[in-house]
């Protein structure tokens, strides 16, 4: 069978989904900044003998659950881009482990396979491993400015919240902004990991037999396989794709998903029914 490098496919979607997810953020920030300063220039115009029950006030708390509202929007658009990034990370692991089975030593085409369709196939995953590190650096740029930006939020309204906490004794005025932060800083995590598994023996040639070269042959027809499965996967994106320490539980996730063994830099996937990983790549 005539290989194809179907990852410069595969890449697309999740740029274009990257894409949408910047937009959307952008306008949560922005959005965000407006309400904060709102809620701010609003209370210090507040009176002093101001009752809690006056209108005023209760169009500041409802600038306060729009600020919350925001912020939960900002940790579920988090909760998407988790996905991405760790889908990202299939694809450059599946990638990188081709890059290594094709590099090793040459391997014997199959019958009526021309030289040129492996050359293809190495020079696409090479690509693909430098367009995802890319985003993925992109990625780490956005988290650093947005956890800056909700972690400031507090800070910007604390003054504004004792006053109302003055003035509104029996009320509760609280931010959501802890629960954002730990998701942000999660996702930067799974970029952290990543990069430091890049440079461990997962990604190094002595893991992929070239004594047999018939394995090998299966071995890069499998990865194509999976990278074929992958794409199909990406048409709904996101897919879910599990990040957890040891084997996967037979019970964990659907038929599609993927699994890293953080523990092996092992990949399970995609699962084949609902009840069973099937043979790990490694």
């Amino acid at each position: 069978m005539a290989l194809q490098p179907p990852f410069d496919q595969a890449v697309k979607p999740i740029v274009q989904s990257f894409g949408k997810f910047s937009e959307k953020l952008s306008e949560l920030q922005d959005q965000l900044s407006d309400r904060v300063n709102n809620v701010v220039s609003k209370v210090t115009d507040l009176p002093d003998n101001i009752k809690c029950s006056d209108p005023r006030i209760q169009e500041i708390k409802n600038l306060l659950s729009s600020i919350n509202n925001i912020i939960d929007s900002i940790k579920s658009l988090f909760n998407t881009l988790s996905n991405i990034v760790n889908t990202l990370i299939v694809i450059a692991t599946i990638s990188a482990i081709l890059i290594g089975v094709l590099s090793v030593s040459p391997v014997p085409l199959p019958l009526g396979t021309p030289q040129p369709v492996f050359d293809k196939t190495l020079e696409v995953a090479s690509y693909v491993v430098a367009t995802i590190l890319g985003i993925l650096a992109i990625i780490k740029i956005i988290i650093q400015i947005v956890i800056k930006r909700v972690t400031k939020v507090p800070e910007q309204l604390n003054a504004a919240l004792e006053k109302l906490q003055n003035i509104c004794s029996n009320d509760q005025f609280n931010l959501k902004t802890k629960s954002t932060e730990q998701q942000i800083e999660n996702v930067a995590q799974a970029i952290q990991e990543y990069e430091d598994a890049t440079g461990t023996d997962f990604y190094k040639p002595k893991n992929v037999s070239a004594e047999d070269q018939q394995q090998r042959q299966q071995q890069i027809e499998t990865l194509i396989q999976q990278q074929r499965s992958l794409i199909d996967n990406l048409i709904e994106l996101p897919s879910n794709v599990y990040r957890e320490t040891g084997q996967p539980n037979s019970e964990l996730g659907t038929q599609g998903d993927y699994y890293i063994d953080t523990t092996t830099n092992t990949i399970y996937g995609p699962k084949p029914t609902d009840t069973n990983w099937g043979t790990p790549l490694n």
